[in-house]
């Protein structure tokens, strides 16, 4: 019988610090070679109304020492927002209630059958636990003073996930909707526990901040190396929002994977879409020698060290989405629900076919 999750089900079972443990495990499997993945193919079609996009995503992954693969589709509706001079990409809610349409395939490695199917209503847990790996192993941080740039689902999950590996002393947040941020402050502080405030700049959210993290849907960039200062860690959710001058002042960079984007299909008359390199916006890998930067792996099995002294600035860059994620996240989920008897039992062979007669 394979288990099938509601979202809710997804985020009681789910436990970023489980998360962050797996993802260490699986991505010194990575490094080892014993782990694969296919980074994110998004098929691209116009839509009738200005400005909207049709994506259809889809990533894979396959972890053998957890015994599963995974394959995470998604439909969305993709907006395109400029404000002055910057642009951000919204994706447009299914429903009135906020709901996207996404899941996950989990598939036994051992068997082929179907496990799984869960709601990709994890997404942000996922992101936050690389950054969590990036502040434990390449930043070395265990304690310290957070700005974080960004106050949607993403930077809820990068103040768990820190919170999680390093004992922080203060938070400063800032975004460019002042009532937004201060709602968040508010909110955050009395879930956490925390020290956590709005900033009204981002110069002074970042002031005194040992470490800085961006988590925002911004095409633009959101951390500049005129910010840094000795003893830094740096992280974001995508590359827009680094300044690629972070990347090269910084004294030790890593990332989970050395692609820089998606697999990008699309149908005719489509044109360079933002997040396509010529575009503009993303710029990144061409001016630092991305394809040289360790991965998260490396950091972990030891092929590359982290911070060794107060003084380094190290940047942790989450650059395109890999189904390799999904896939752990899918085994920490399986296993969650296995023990605490949670989700609906299907039939297997609802998932399986017969030769053609």
């Amino acid at each position: 019988m394979a288990i099938l999750l509601t979202n809710d089900q997804v985020c009681d079972l789910l436990s970023m610090e489980a998360l962050i443990e797996a993802m260490e495990t699986a991505y010194g499997e990575l490094a080892a070679g014993r782990g694969i993945y296919r980074v994110r193919s998004d098929m691209i079609a116009q839509m009738e109304t200005p400005d909207e996009i049709f994506a259809l995503k889809s990533m894979d992954g396959v972890v053998p020492r957890f015994g599963v693969g995974t394959i995470r589709i998604n439909s969305d509706t993709l907006r395109y927002v400029r404000d002055g001079d910057r642009l951000r990409r919204d994706r447009v809610p299914s429903d009135d209630d906020g709901r996207y349409n996404g899941f996950v395939l989990v598939f036994s490695t051992r068997t082929g059958a179907v496990e799984m199917i869960y709601p990709d209503g994890a997404q942000s847990k996922r992101v936050a636990s690389i950054t969590a790996l990036g502040l434990r192993h390449v930043g070395k941080k265990t304690r310290g003073r957070v700005a974080l740039i960004g106050t949607g689902v993403q930077a809820r999950a990068q103040i768990e996930a820190a919170n999680a590996v390093m004992e922080i002393e203060r938070v400063r947040v800032y975004s460019t909707n002042a009532e937004r941020r201060e709602k968040f402050a508010g909110v955050m502080a009395q879930r956490f526990g925390l020290d956590i405030r709005a900033a009204a700049s981002p110069e002074e959210a970042v002031a005194e901040a040992d470490v800085v993290l961006s988590a925002t849907n911004s095409r633009n960039h959101t951390i500049f190396a005129k910010w840094l200062r000795p003893g830094m860690h740096v992280s974001c959710i995508n590359m827009f929002e680094l300044e690629p001058e972070v990347v090269k002042t910084a004294d030790v960079v890593g990332t989970h994977i050395r692609e820089c984007d998606p697999v990008f299909i699309k149908t005719a008359g489509m044109g360079i879409l933002p997040e396509e390199p010529g575009a503009g916006f993303q710029n990144l890998a061409e001016e630092t020698g991305f394809a040289e930067i360790p991965t998260i792996g490396d950091f972990i099995s030891g092929a590359a060290q982290g911070r060794t002294s107060d003084d380094q600035i190290t940047c942790m860059v989450n650059s395109v989405g890999s189904g390799y994620q999904f896939a752990v996240l899918g085994h920490v989920l399986l296993t969650a629900a296995r023990e605490r008897g949670v989700g609906q039992e299907i039939p297997s062979e609802w998932f399986t076919a017969t030769p053609e007669r």
